[in-house]
């Protein structure tokens, strides 16, 4: 039976059902990637992400096959690769038939002499490239000169590939019966088996960094876009009628109806936005270009989503109801006697990046991570419920020394990293340094050096004084920072000293010496062991110095850090307890050791330091101090702890609140809301949305009044 006559129509058919069929396998494999990610979830919300996944990816291949056929039909006339495969096939077969013949030796040479190039050629790329950032060189000096160096590189290896296949042939014509092991075909299959090899090794031995560059997404699109092909080709011999025809091309359109329907349950769109490897980058898309949300989202007073100004006040005047609004913090601030001191105090703010509060010893970590700030925080007042204000370390950080939450900051140039603070916002350091103190930050991380970081106003000094090093980085930090602590205090003048410590901050290294186990979250407690270790100089040091003059210290993290618990990112993505559940403990002078377990923020330490040193508190600060706290007047029960993120990937903004034991989560892109009982479900397992508690009123109104004060700055949109 002879095959079907190609055509133009049929061809886009078989390539469009190629794409989908390959993107069915893909969606299968990703959902059950997805569930096993997302622990106890239902079975409903099981089937919905199914159906929903499923529905994604045919959007995407649905978009993916006219496209791909346009690029074929225009390189070789028909819409489809199966005539490539056709001659792929026949070449296949020709090179198998003739493989230890004469006529293979000149494939065989050229072949092995390409293999050996391409890998040193490849190598020496990447060093020549390595080697000039690690050097810190300018980005134009990076490019030119790595481009100088890979085309020498490239006619050097040009001109050694041609003596090569020179020597083989020579070689082959000598000995002909070493044909039969090397040619074409042989060569072919031992390069693809050791190359698949290096892959597997190499995938295995990284997976922990693959992960965090989306992988497994690379992964599943690349297997995807390999099989689709395949699936075209084996329908070679089909005549799909015209209404499967029809369907195939028109699957984006039916798709999309589907993925809005199925996605709109919140715990299907959770697995979506946070478990899902593909899927969510194609929701996004569909939420910002197709009006996914807007076409199928219900009701009168759906998730507020990004408003204009306008937009959102009429939202708040419709949905929100007055009976359910309460204070974000107490009304009346209690009277406290202010401690008397011989002179005007000074500040040690210490922070770690990435601490995962619950793996410190005094806030109940199994393992001993901290003895020496165990032994700190017993003399220290201890807030045990403190969030910071993001989960990324630049909002963080930005917030943290302006006294708000990230966005409610005023920035520019949003699409870069990390945003300019306008300079009307009165930053900590600049304050303080305003009243006579000598402020200096010594830090450690590649992350400071850029000129961007304008948290650096007010430093006397700003230095990273770890320059390229990856691990063993505390040293560093306590050695300048004893030097600049004891300097700072021989000086009549009061000082701030910053000092950030980056070990716990991930890729995780080993250190023997403890060796609790080859897991992330055992090299994690690793970092933080050998921190504390390098830093116990430091606290010596502090409460020496405390003897002759006032030293307040403040102790904090500027996010948590994560173990796969919501998708497989450390920090920066999400809001959850696993990533803002921060260390801050404050000590010093008249601040008895003490307990809080009521939520305050980590950036209350704004305030409370510009308190403690009796200068006002500028205006538009939005934190709370905890000076009353700690001189004694009863913890403010009535706090709301407010947070944000705008930097996950792909694109979200995400707000949320604390208040008492619960958090409410909104996603304003993904348009979803959570709620959780932070001490029952630390770990976010159970939505608690729906059930009739007065928390998801009062937090969810809370929360919608305060997109009012929070701007998300512009080039940071999308």
């Amino acid at each position: 039976m002879s095959p079907p006559t190609p055509t133009f129509w049929r061809d886009l058919t078989l390539w469009s059902i190629g794409a989908l069929l390959a993107g069915a396998l893909g969606a299968t494999l990703e959902t059950a990637l997805t569930l096993l990610s997302a622990s106890g979830s239902s079975l409903s919300a099981a089937l919905l992400t199914l159906i929903a996944t499923t529905a994604l990816w045919t959007i995407g291949a649905g978009l993916w096959a006219p496209l791909s056929a346009a690029t074929l039909w225009a390189s070789t006339g028909r819409p489809t690769a199966t005539g490539l495969l056709n001659l792929a096939s026949r070449w296949t077969r020709r090179v198998w038939r003739e493989r230890a013949t004469a006529a293979d030796h000149r494939r065989a040479a050229t072949l092995m002499s390409t293999v050996v190039a391409l890998p040193l050629f490849a190598a020496c790329s990447i060093g020549i490239t390595t080697y000039l950032i690690e050097h810190r060189n300018g980005a134009m000096l990076i490019a030119a000169t790595s481009l100088v160096a890979q085309l020498l590189i490239a006619g050097s290896l040009g001109i050694g590939a041609a003596m090569l296949r020179r020597l083989l042939l020579a070689a082959l014509k000598r000995r002909p019966a070493a044909s039969r092991f090397f040619n074409t075909a042989y060569i072919s299959i031992a390069t693809l088996t050791a190359g698949l090899s290096v892959a597997l090794a190499a995938s295995w031995r990284l997976r922990h960094t693959l992960m965090a560059i989306e992988g497994p997404t690379i992964a599943l699109i690349g297997l995807s876009l390999l099989l689709h092909p395949v699936m075209a080709f084996s329908l070679r011999q089909r005549s799909p009628g015209r209404l499967i025809g029809a369907l195939a091309l028109t699957a984006p359109l039916i798709a999309l109806p589907i993925a809005g329907v199925s996605s709109q349950l919140p715990e299907t769109r959770r697995m979506l936005v946070f478990h899902a490897e593909t899927s969510r980058f194609v929701l996004d898309l569909s939420q910002r270009y197709l009006m996914l949300d807007r076409l199928f989202l219900n009701g009168d007073c759906p998730v507020p989503g990004l408003l204009t100004r306008e937009e959102l006040h009429a939202h708040i005047d419709t949905c929100l109801d007055p009976d359910f609004d309460r204070p974000t913090s107490r009304e009346v601030l209690p009277e406290v006697e202010r401690p008397q001191l011989k002179q005007r105090p000074s500040f040690v703010l210490i922070t770690w990046d990435s601490v995962r509060a619950e793996r410190l010893g005094f806030l109940g970590g199994e393992r001993p991570t901290s003895p020496n700030l165990d032994a700190f925080a017993a003399e220290s007042a201890v807030f045990s419920r403190a969030f910071s204000q993001d989960s990324g370390t630049g909002p963080s950080l930005w917030s943290l020394f302006s006294g708000k939450t990230p966005f409610q900051v005023d920035l520019s140039e949003g699409h870069r990293f990390p945003p300019l603070i306008d300079a009307s916002e009165p930053l900590l350091a600049e304050v303080l340094v305003g009243e006579g103190y000598n402020a200096e930050a010594i830090l450690c991380a590649t992350v400071f050096d850029s000129p961007r970081w304008t948290i650096r106003r007010g430093f006397e000094r700003f230095d990273n004084v770890c320059g390229e090093r990856t691990h063993r980085l505390a040293p560093n930090v306590t050695r300048e920072g004893q030097k600049a602590l004891r300097r700072l205090a021989s000086q009549d003048e009061p000082f701030l000293i910053w000092l950030h410590y980056y070990d716990p901050h991930a890729p995780y290294f080993d250190h023997p010496d403890v060796a609790w186990g080859e897991e992330p979250v055992d090299r994690y407690d690793e970092e933080l062991r050998y921190t504390d270790a390098q830093m116990a100089p430091i606290l010596d040091l502090i409460q020496d110095l405390g003897k002759k003059r006032p030293i307040y210290t403040f102790f904090g993290a500027d996010h948590g850090e994560a173990f796969g618990e919501h998708g497989p990112d450390p920090h920066a993505r999400n809001l959850y307890r696993a990533v803002t559940h921060v260390p801050l403990l404050m000590h010093g002078p008249h601040i008895e050791p003490a307990r809080y377990e009521e939520p305050v923020a980590l950036n209350d330490i704004y305030p409370t330091m510009l308190e403690l040193a009796e200068i006002p508190i500028p205006e538009a600060r939005t934190m709370v101090s905890q000076l009353p706290t700690l001189l004694g007047a009863p913890p403010d029960h009535q706090r709301m702890v407010f947070q944000e993120n705008s930097y996950s990937r792909p694109r979200r903004h995400t707000r949320a609140v604390i208040r008492g034991d619960y958090q409410f989560i909104m996603d304003l892109t993904a348009r979803t809301e959570e709620l959780y009982h932070l001490k029952d479900d630390p770990m976010a397992r159970q939505n608690l949305l729906g059930l009739g508690l007065i928390e998801e009123h009062i937090l969810r109104q809370a929360l919608t009044r305060f997109l009012l004060t929070s701007t998300i700055p512009e080039g940071l949109e999308d």
